[in-house]
């Protein structure tokens, strides 16, 4: 699941980032722990929580920011079998998200894209994303 995240972003997640969302089974484990008040329902504020936390684990050197190969490695977008540093495609959820075209994603750039994520995800429009609503990746 991780491998495909954040993909959105992301949750996820991201899990897709900015890209539409791809529909995937519930991921109960992963609602739950965005999910913080356990209410069954996803907050704008639960969600950028976990994008926070989410982009700390793909910003694996604490710059700051996301390099594609910082993305690769905490994805596990390449196959264990492979050579160290071989080519990797890039994800549409990756590209979507860069904005800038600069292979590099920002904080600001991650955070967006999370946030069009969720807004994906909520599919009447309540302002909340619900356990009906959840697919992973997402937010």
């Amino acid at each position: 699941m991780i491998r495909y995240t954040l993909t959105c972003f992301g949750c996820c997640l991201a899990l897709a980032l900015a890209a539409p969302v791809q529909a995937k089974s519930f991921n109960k484990a992963k609602f739950l722990g965005i999910d913080r008040n356990a209410d069954n329902q996803v907050s704008p504020e639960e969600a950028a929580i976990y994008r926070e936390r989410y982009f700390s684990t793909v910003d694996l050197n604490g710059d700051g920011s996301v390099a594609f190969e910082e993305y690769v490695q905490a994805n596990q977008l390449r196959d264990a079998t492979a050579e160290k540093n071989s080519p990797v495609k890039v994800p549409d959820d990756y590209k979507a998200a860069d904005v800038n075209q600069d292979t590099v994603l920002s904080r600001e750039e991650f955070m967006e894209a999370g946030k069009a994520a969720f807004v994906a995800l909520d599919k009447d429009k309540d302002g909340f994303v619900s356990r009906e609503e959840f697919v992973a990746p997402g937010l």
